[in-house]
């Protein structure tokens, strides 16, 4: 489920002449090996194709890049797309040409199972029966230092795999549009079908579709995102006054207080929306155009009265700083020229952990799903600590203070010790988890795409 920033943006009609246009950019592109930026385009001329041929066209050239990119089973669905759509007969021989090289090249790769990354990246330990993203034997206590913080009633090794969790609530900026689903945020760029009323969004999927169409009212010219996400809360909660109790009850739930097993439950998106209310997460669905939306009055009281006024900012900070910079670091490590997981992610198990500049455990975020692990060894009954951002001292303090972490006490804030510093001493020491931070690269390599 996505929301944006922004609180506006016109909604933009279908045009063949700019489909061709950017599909002409996208062939540019192509033919200069900057596969990205063909793709990126590519997804252009689809969302503006006004004719089933136009429309077409964009998917059978979207599918020779995919081939070019090494992506065979992308390159099959948008060979399917172009069939659907009235790819020219004339041209269909190509189409099916690539279809052949796909298949086996498909075939050559199931001969090699490292090129599944989730046969490596699986949990360390069984499952929580109620929480089947975390491992079991970690619990949430509450303190009067650190308030609420997950431990661990058991030794953890350096490299364990604590938790895999698919993003329940990712923020899409506008300029994302042509690169991930803008329902539910998955990075699918390859795949991408066009929103049928306008040429404005697109989605991974006719379900995905469907469900946007639900809550989105196309009649205006101009369309509000967060009206978006402000309906689709109060549809669940099962109605606007029900949404508001909950909300003025100051709610503390969190995941630990209820039973994730069966996602197809009635209550399980309602049971995930309290956590993120708990966690300060309320000011997301206040984000509306002044006088446009009847929840504002409302919002705005809860938002200045309850939750932390920067939230919205902490959390894309958190984003920008945390999760970012460890994907491009992995990018430069390989000369990789861009990564297309850009929009923050926010997890119902990140939303409890604390901060240390000097943290036990670290993620990854790979397409919408955060894999959190441990960085060195962690004894029974200790406190899980991440780091909410990697910069420079003074930058690190300031962002900490919007965070609202006023007094850290870890080693780098107590003796004043460079944290690049302890960056370093601290990969010295992990040679027990340098297997799985290469799988972690080399997963950074599966979800990119090449200029």
């Amino acid at each position: 489920m996505s929301f944006l920033f922004r609180d506006a943006e016109d909604i933009v009609k279908k045009n063949n002449k700019e489909s061709k246009l950017f599909r002409e950019d996208g062939n540019i592109n192509y033919r200069k090996k900057k596969i990205f930026d063909a793709i990126y385009n590519y997804n252009r001329a689809i969302v503006f194709a006004k004719t089933k041929e136009d429309l077409a066209l964009a998917y059978g050239n979207r599918s020779a890049a995919c081939l070019e990119a090494g992506k065979y089973k992308e390159c099959l669905i948008n060979i399917e797309l172009a069939k659907q759509t009235g790819f020219p007969k004339n041209k269909m021989q190509q189409l099916n040409d690539r279809k052949e090289k796909c298949k086996k090249m498909i075939e050559e790769q199931k001969k090699d199972p490292k090129n599944d990354i989730w046969s490596y990246i699986k949990l360390s330990y069984p499952a929580n029966e109620k929480i089947p993203w975390m491992i079991k034997g970690l619990e949430m206590r509450t303190t009067e230092e650190f308030g609420r913080g997950i431990y661990t009633t058991h030794d953890l090794k350096a490299g364990d795999i604590l938790c895999i969790e698919e993003s329940k609530l990712q923020a899409v900026d506008f300029d994302g549009f042509f690169k991930c689903c803008n329902n539910c945020a998955k990075t699918s760029m390859m795949t991408l079908i066009p929103c049928s009323k306008t040429a404005t969004f697109m989605f991974c999927s006719t379900d995905c579709r469907d469900e946007f169409y639900k809550y989105t009212n196309f009649a205006s010219d101009i369309f509000y995102k967060t009206e978006v996400f402000s309906n689709r809360m109060i549809n669940i909660f099962g109605g606007r006054e029900k949404l508001f109790q909950y909300i003025d009850s100051n709610p503390s739930n969190s995941i630990f207080d209820f039973d994730f097993s069966d996602s197809s439950h009635p209550d399980y998106w309602l049971n995930i929306y309290k956590c993120f209310l708990s966690s300060a997460s309320a000011p997301l669905i206040c984000d509306c155009p002044q006088n446009e939306n009847p929840l504002e009055e409302k919002f705005n009281r809860i938002f200045n009265e309850k939750f932390l006024g920067n939230a919205v900012y902490v959390n894309h900070q958190i984003h920008k700083n945390e999760v970012l910079p460890k994907n491009r670091e992995a990018i430069k490590m390989f000369k990789t020229a861009h990564s297309q997981n850009e929009k923050p992610c926010f997890t119902t198990f990140r939303a409890l952990l604390n901060h240390s500049c000097v943290p036990n455990i670290d993620l990854v975020s790979i397409n919408n799903t955060i894999v959190f692990y441990v960085k060195k060894p962690i004894k029974a009954n200790e406190q899980l600590f991440i780091a909410y951002n990697d910069l420079n001292m003074k930058e690190h303090r300031l962002i900490l203070s919007l965070y609202g972490v006023r007094n850290c006490s870890c080693i780098a804030c107590t003796q004043n010790i460079s944290l690049s510093d302890i960056n370093q001493k601290m990969r010295c020491n992990m040679s027990e988890c340098i297997i799985f931070i290469l799988i972690l690269l080399k997963s950074e390599m599966l979800h990119m795409q090449w200029k």
